[in-house]
């Protein structure tokens, strides 16, 4: 039986999608923020330290997991910019949040 076999029976959706829509209904949220509350200017805050380096996979930053949500590809980024300007209309912000882009 494949994952989706058994969201089809049990009538819901996969939790990675339930967590995407919630971090960009947070995000979303903070950023319509007038520009000087805390959460507006920490939303997408990335720090300028430099971690050390380790075996294995590189640091996830949360803007580039943000960035993957709004374009659903890994390898196209989106500024901290760019988000905040997209996310400043409600209406097509929600489109994102609802309906998630299929990879292809």
């Amino acid at each position: 039986m494949t994952n989706e076999q058994l969201y089809a029976i049990v009538n819901q959706r996969p939790i990675t999608e339930e967590l995407r829509k919630r971090q960009l209904k947070l995000i979303g949220h903070c950023l319509r923020m007038p520009p000087e509350e805390p959460a507006n200017i920490y939303a997408l805050y990335q720090s300028r330290v430099r971690e050390k380096n380790k075996s294995g996979r590189p640091t996830a930053k949360y803007i580039e997991q943000i960035s993957k949500f709004v374009t659903n590809y890994s390898r196209l980024k989106v500024t901290k910019a760019d988000i905040s300007k997209y996310s400043s209309d409600k209406r097509s912000w929600n489109s994102l949040i609802t309906e998630p882009k299929k990879p292809g």
